[in-house]
């Protein structure tokens, strides 16, 4: 179904309302029973995975405090993370490794992961709301509201559920590859960040892409078959020999089984929207 921004027909919430459901409702009066959100993390920096997530929350057990997750303090973040995954109807959150980024571009790299996150819903959506750009192979009914992490709930959640998930895994890499101050810069090409790959070089967990514009020496690059995920971009190779990477679209790599299976993080839910 062609993707639709809807918010020119969309009547405001009471002014004072807790909550950003006007999207939401709309869909519900159209018919549509299970709306998930969809958002990603991590589309800018110069190292790391960029992770999605997808979200259908209950219209009956809404979370107060939801919002674009930029916007929130951290601490904000992880208690609305946990009271998400206890109250959701469903989540997913998927992640697409380094080597991939660079293999298939970030752009088709954030979209498969939007994509592995939407098909591992349980129950399945019936409509997304989606905080950039289509995801054209669905099939599912699409609408993309302007700024919509900060203006639906459900966006707001997936936004959360990726941000909380990403910054954890930067720690964890903070602690394997240090020097770098991944747990605070996030992966972002900070000042510190960029002075310390001069310094120490790159490490498995940077995209080469994004590192072009530092002219880095060859001493201070690493090879393509050392980044994280390289055996996922070997195996693409494998299946889509003549393929060249420009050519392998989000929506071709996540009919792979195996691929899905790769990016998948974790999945959830209550499974129930009462």
């Amino acid at each position: 179904m062609k993707p639709q921004n809807i918010s020119a027909n969309l009547s405001p919430l009471p002014s004072g309302h807790p909550h950003k459901w006007a999207w939401e409702a709309k869909l519900e009066a159209s018919g549509y029973s299970l709306i998930a959100g969809v958002d990603e993390a991590g589309r800018g920096p110069l190292a790391g995975p960029v992770y999605a997530a997808a979200c259908i929350l209950s219209p009956v057990r809404l979370i107060d405090g939801l919002d674009d997750s930029k916007r929130l303090k951290p601490r904000q973040r992880e208690q609305l993370f946990r009271q998400i995954i206890q109250q959701a109807v469903a989540y997913a959150v998927a992640a697409v490794p380094v080597a991939l980024i660079e293999k298939i571009n970030i752009r088709q790299a954030s979209r498969l992961a939007m994509l592995v996150a939407v098909q591992a819903l349980r129950p399945a959506a019936t409509a997304l709301l989606i905080d950039h750009e289509p995801l054209l192979s669905t099939g599912l009914a699409q609408f993309y509201p302007d700024h919509g992490d900060a203006a639906s709930d459900s966006i707001a959640a997936a936004s959360i559920l990726a941000k909380v998930s990403r910054d954890e895994l930067l720690r964890d890499l903070d602690l394997q590859w240090p020097g770098y101050g991944l747990s605070q810069n996030k992966g972002y090409g900070t000042k510190a960040h960029t002075e310390a790959l001069r310094r120490l070089g790159a490490s498995p967990q940077h995209r080469p892409l994004f590192l072009r514009k530092l002219r880095l020496t060859p001493a201070q690059t690493i090879p393509l078959a050392q980044l994280d995920g390289f055996a996922l971009a070997a195996r693409l190779d494998q299946a889509f020999p003549q393929a060249a990477s420009g050519q392998l679209t989000a929506e071709t790599l996540a009919r792979l089984t195996w691929l899905n299976q790769a990016c998948l993080k974790f999945q959830g839910g209550s499974g129930c929207p009462q």
